[in-house]
């Protein structure tokens, strides 16, 4: 009898403390043509953030039938504010509540629930700006026209309504998980590529709408039992912008995001996956698109701690009997390029764990790949796919390639350019209408070209114009280019020696350190922003190892950093299971002017076996392969900028360190 009911009440506390995870994924990216008066709005790759989604939750172990889909069409207010009362039904204490929305994002005037008591769940509450911001369902509209009754948006204070009110149902053991991928959606709600806004502008308001501010407001959601976690993907004011994977458009947060997600190791807060996350989008932005977020509990665990961690072996989708071709569950997002090779194996460890067959990736889509097969996995029908899981067992680094734009007037200069770089394969010339661009050239007045970086509008290392009818100017036009992907190879690095464990910690320095380096450097004086910190670093190596630090400002500015407390070298040497503390190094200080932008300052510190010499690379004009070819790294740069991949270990007795710090001025 005692066992029997033992045996109840174990099951009815498995029952009450069961946890269900459910998702709601809202993408609008076939929008309708509007009335031939009305503006229209333009479509999005929403599609494909929410199959990225999908596939992310999947393998953090979402059951299917728990996941609700409502894209395009069907994305109607009326549709979406069912699924959230559906879901607001459904969930229950302990409960884990992902909700995802992709689309466009507007602001819209802030109106009183009497003015539109069909619109449930609003209030007049906006502060700063006396707007609120809305979510773009399927037939709402760009501009206000008579009659509106804006109940075809999704309101941000409907959105509060719904997450606070899950709060409360899931209690304080339950998670609600928030992404907002679209413009203005700091504050509750999409924008683009350069080229692509997920957003508009325009204001969806009457012209005789006058603001009301509300200096209570504090642009949040409510805050409720349960723990609440919002990632937005910019600022109010900010575009959100679409990136370009492989030829396939993601919303730049959701993809960071799944990234971020898909790719831990380990138990990660909510802090943790922000900061990956902001520094992606800042980076990839140059610094224009800021994410936000709204976290009651900023440590705690992701997904209540019950994330999946990454593993090494990834799912066989897709094998034709017939064929050496196989498709693979992993792609971009997960860090498989073209060109690495996966070793295919059996599931069952009662079969052989020796490899049944290898592969070479061929296409590396958003988060599957294609692999062409040494030869066929040995399989009867289709459904024995399933027998199989794949694992990267060689890994390239891919070369790189340098988008270019021209937005130039002069037909002449444009000739010029496109003929001396005809021979630079890994130099492609793209519309920046259909492909994001790493670089335009841009001219003056007096028809001279620079390199300009997107979205900063700053040119390459504060380059001056060339003219493009001297020879020497066309040919130092060239090494700017190579230098840029150069850089570019150089920034997107990841190397690492198992045999090298060397840790670096960056500590900010006081106001009141900063205050006494200033005074040391009156310059200073003139920046706008300026951030110090000092290092500590151990080195749990058994051998004696070198630690280099090199500085990538936002204006792709490449630099060694002095650390050497000596000044005289740019290198500092770390013996076996030692420690340095702060007095032992310069500080790293970084900095804006009004000549470079703020934005994200990247110190990326070498530890090695060997002196590194970055002269090369940080220097205009120098031929990469003059360096020899016994120096592996500087052939793993020359390679890698000239477009050729190379395998990941080709430099061995180097460990990389990034830190990645955002510089942009504190309000």
């Amino acid at each position: 009898m005692k066992n029997l009911l033992l045996s109840v009440l174990l099951l009815l506390c498995a029952s009450v403390f069961a946890q269900t995870k459910h998702a709601l994924l809202i993408g609008v990216g076939d929008y309708p043509d509007r009335p031939s008066d009305q503006k229209s709005w333009s479509d999005l790759s929403s599609a494909n953030d929410i199959s990225l989604v999908k596939g992310m939750l999947l393998g953090q172990n979402f059951n299917a039938k728990n996941m609700v889909e409502i894209t395009d069409a069907k994305a109607t207010a009326s549709n979406v504010l069912k699924a959230l009362d559906n879901l607001l039904l459904s969930v229950k204490p302990g409960d884990i509540v992902y909700i995802h929305y992709s689309g466009h994002g507007q602001q819209i005037a802030d109106w009183d629930a009497k003015d539109y008591p069909n619109v449930k769940y609003i209030s007049k509450d906006e502060g700063e700006d006396g707007f609120d911001e809305a979510f773009v369902l399927y037939n709402a509209p760009m501009e206000y026209f008579e009659g509106y009754q804006y109940d075809e948006h999704l309101i941000d204070d409907q959105m509060d309504y719904y997450v606070s009110s899950m709060e409360h149902k899931i209690g304080k053991n339950g998670h609600v998980v928030v992404v907002l991928d679209a413009c203005h959606s700091g504050s509750g709600t999409r924008g683009s590529e350069p080229t692509k806004k997920r957003g508009s502008s325009t204001v969806c308001a009457p012209k005789t709408y006058k603001r009301t501010y509300f200096v209570e407001d504090n642009k949040g959601y409510s805050s409720g039992e349960g723990v609440k976690s919002v990632f937005m993907g910019c600022k109010d004011e900010q575009v959100n912008y679409e990136i370009n994977v492989n030829g396939t458009g993601y919303g730049s947060l959701t993809y960071a995001i799944v990234e971020a997600i898909t790719n831990l190791k380990d138990k990660s807060s909510y802090k943790n996956v922000f900061d990956l996350v902001y520094s992606k989008l800042l980076i990839n932005s140059e610094a224009k698109q800021n994410a936000e977020k709204d976290f009651d509990e900023p440590n705690a665990l992701f997904f209540s701690g019950q994330t999946v961690p990454k593993s090494d072996f990834f799912e066989v989708i897709l094998s034709d009997l017939n064929s050496l071709s196989a498709e693979v569950k992993a792609g971009m997002v997960h860090g498989i390029s073209a060109g690495d090779s996966l070793g295919f194996y059996y599931i069952d460890p009662n079969k052989s764990k020796k490899i049944v067959t290898k592969g070479v990736v061929t296409e590396s889509k958003g988060a599957t790949c294609t692999v062409s097969l040494n030869s066929k996995l040995p399989m009867i029908a289709k459904a024995d796919y399933s027998l199989f899981n794949a694992k990267r067992i060689y890994e390239v680094m891919e070369g790189q390639s340098l988008k270019l734009a021209i937005e130039l007037i002069d037909k002449e200069s444009i000739k010029v350019i496109k003929n001396a770089l005809k021979d630079e394969k890994n130099i492609v010339f793209v519309d920046p209408k259909k492909d994001a661009p790493n670089y335009y050239l841009k001219e003056d007045n007096n028809k001279n070209v620079h390199i300009e970086i997107p979205f900063s509008g700053n040119p390459f290392k504060e380059m001056k114009p060339l003219s493009m009818s001297k020879q020497e100017d066309v040919s130092k036009m060239v090494e700017y280019l190579k230098q840029a992907l150069r850089i570019d190879y150089f920034t997107n690095l990841e190397l690492s020696d198992e045999s090298i464990d060397v840790s670096v910690t960056l500590l900010p320095m006081s106001d009141s350190s900063i205050a006494v380096f200033r005074s040391k450097s009156p310059d200073y004086n003139n920046y706008s922003n300026i951030r110090g910190f000092n290092l500590e670093v151990v080195n749990n190596s058994s051998d004696l190892i070198y630690l280099h630090a090199v500085y990538i400002g936002n204006n792709k500015l490449l630099n060694e950093i002095p650390i050497a407390k000596s000044g005289k070298d740019k290198f500092v040497t770390l013996y076996p299971g030692v420690s340095k503390k702060a007095k032992d190094f310069q500080p790293i200080i970084t900095a804006c002017t009004p000549e470079i932008d703020c934005g994200v300052d990247r110190i990326y510190f070498f530890a090695s076996r060997e002196k590194m010499d970055f002269e090369a690379v940080e220097k205009l004009g120098e031929s990469l392969s003059t360096r020899g070819s016994e120096d592996a790294f500087i052939r793993m740069i020359s390679d890698g900028a000239a477009g050729k991949n190379q395998s990941a270990d080709s430099v061995s007795g180097v460990q990389l360190i990034k830190y990645e710090i955002n510089n942009v001025p504190l309000n």
